[in-house]
């Protein structure tokens, strides 16, 4: 692969990392609303059903990113073999963890929300 296609690909998965991250906001921002308003009203099979949607969508979106963080990684492999990789490659190569750390946290302060809501506001 020549680097120029490397680059490419490097800034698909990038770009496809944004829309997935907008994606996960979208979720996580509508579940915190569901939380905040109709969290107390919700009966326990409405909740779980919800919270489970929650975990999947979200998770799903923090794990996709993880996968093209891992993609990422190994096309900059494949590009440190063609030329020395600048300090942001680099950078880029060793923090790919760090997104995904915060988004699954994202994940279980929502859950936590929800069911604090739900706890609090039982009749």
């Amino acid at each position: 692969m020549t680097e120029y296609e490397i680059l490419d690909l490097i800034s698909s998965n990038t770009s496809d990392m944004a829309t997935m991250f907008g994606i996960y906001l979208t979720v996580v921002s509508a579940y915190l609303v569901v939380a905040y308003f109709a969290g107390h009203k919700l009966s326990l099979i409405e909740a779980v059903a919800l919270t489970l949607l929650f975990i999947f969508a979200a998770g799903g979106q923090a794990l996709g990113i993880n996968n093209l963080q891992v993609q990422i990684s190994v096309l900059l492999e494949s590009l440190a073999e063609i030329r020395e990789l600048n300090s942001y490659e680099n950078n880029y190569a060793t923090n790919t963890v760090a997104c995904v750390i915060v988004m699954l946290t994202g994940v279980v302060v929502s859950i936590v929300f929800m069911w604090s809501v739900r706890i609090r506001n039982r009749p």
